[in-house]
């Protein structure tokens, strides 16, 4: 099952009114089933936004998909530091970075990452040590190797 908005959407002008994914594709669509099996079968909200920043790496994830994922209504909470228990520092501790389109553009734009919309995320998992100086010089300190 995928949740898509209307803006991805195009409706057909026949009688029946179809409607079919934009021609340009999907914004996002978890394509895989074992990815989404993997996210769903988390228990916590936590868990659920964190299994999906995880499999989907380096790819803007627009705030519907987090709002479903997470099943609860302040969503946003899951994304959010929270002293060292939300999604955001426990996938640093495991060099992770979640992004956001808006606050963090100018950190995606260091690490050459494709731009992503200001209401949307992006993750991206640190592999050299350069991209860890890079995080750091805007603020953003991962766990140690």
């Amino acid at each position: 099952m995928s949740k898509v908005a209307l803006r991805n959407r195009r409706v057909s002008s026949g009688m029946h009114r179809h409607q079919h994914l934009n021609i340009i594709g999907p914004r996002f669509v978890m394509t895989r089933a074992h990815r989404i099996a993997s996210v769903a079968a988390q228990p916590t909200g936590n868990e659920l936004v964190m299994a999906l920043f995880r499999e989907v790496l380096d790819r803007p994830i627009p705030r519907d998909v987090i709002e479903a994922t997470a099943r609860q209504k302040d969503f946003m909470r899951r994304i959010r530091a929270d002293g060292g228990r939300g999604a955001r520092d426990l996938l640093a501790n495991e060099g992770i970075l979640l992004l956001s389109g808006k606050y963090d553009a100018a950190l995606i734009a260091a690490l050459e990452i494709p731009p992503v919309p200001g209401g949307d995320f992006i993750s991206h998992r640190v592999t050299t040590n350069a991209e860890r100086a890079i995080a750091a010089v805007h603020g953003v300190v991962l766990a140690s190797d």
